[in-house]
């Protein structure tokens, strides 16, 4: 699993946000050299997986798909949360980060998430097989 490396995540996070309230912002698939934010300890006080989950009020047998589970942050909660009897589908359009969910989910002992790597815009699921979608931030800028 992917490494933090240190305080240096916050300007690129603050220039990201900066972009989105400025309309620069042309969102692109988070490249996974940017890793190291998305398993940043900042994150967790204030996006938790049990905090923010909670707001999505998954239950044991939904079908749920993650678009753009990243490094796997929420997908070892989600997994848990819909148990055995539902189906969670990590959907990444990356197969490195597609990589970096599964090792999180197999060091969670969740691993009977499917992982699919496609294109979010083009999803390769017929409609009405999932009782929520799940996706916290799809998009990534650099510029």
């Amino acid at each position: 699993m992917v490494s933090e490396q240190g305080s240096d995540i916050f300007p690129i996070l603050i220039r990201g946000w900066w972009d989105r309230i400025l309309g620069r912002l042309k969102p692109t698939p988070c490249p996974i050299s940017m890793a190291p934010v998305m398993e940043s300890r900042a994150r967790a006080p204030v996006a938790s997986p049990d905090r923010i989950l909670e707001a999505f009020h998954l239950d044991r047998g939904q079908r749920v798909p993650e678009i753009g589970p990243g490094t796997g942050f929420y997908s070892v909660e989600t997994a848990r949360r819909v148990g055995t009897a539902g189906c969670l589908v990590c959907l990444d359009i990356q197969k490195d980060m597609l990589i970096e969910t599964r090792a999180r989910l197999r060091q969670g002992r969740e691993e009977s998430a499917a992982l699919v790597q496609a294109d979010a815009t083009m999803l390769p699921f017929r409609p009405g097989c999932f009782d929520h979608v799940w996706c916290v931030d799809g998009g990534y800028s650099d510029a």
